[in-house]
């Protein structure tokens, strides 16, 4: 059931790919330990091992809507960085 998530306004793939490595440097820093987590992995199995390391699961809703923003992935990155740091 967890693997048909409709991909209707999903990230692109590129920015998928910049963001995986935001969290898995800010996770880093923050001491998680990541060993073994495959960004690439489906997501049953990215689930299972958030769980088996005591993380909770987190969600980001970003949206470019002033000129006071940056950008969406200026958005993503700063949630990402708050989401390492929170164990999500």
């Amino acid at each position: 059931m967890l693997e048909n998530i409709p991909e209707v306004g999903a990230a692109a793939e590129e920015l998928i790919t910049q963001i995986q490595q935001v969290w898995l440097e800010e996770a880093k820093k923050a001491g998680l330990s990541i060993a073994g987590f495959d960004p690439n992995a489906s997501l049953t199995l990215r689930l299972a091992f958030v769980k088996s390391h005591g993380l909770e699961i987190g969600g980001i809703l970003s949206r470019y809507s002033t000129k006071l923003q940056q950008s969406t992935r200026a958005q993503v990155e700063e949630c990402l960085r708050f989401a390492a740091h929170h164990r999500l």
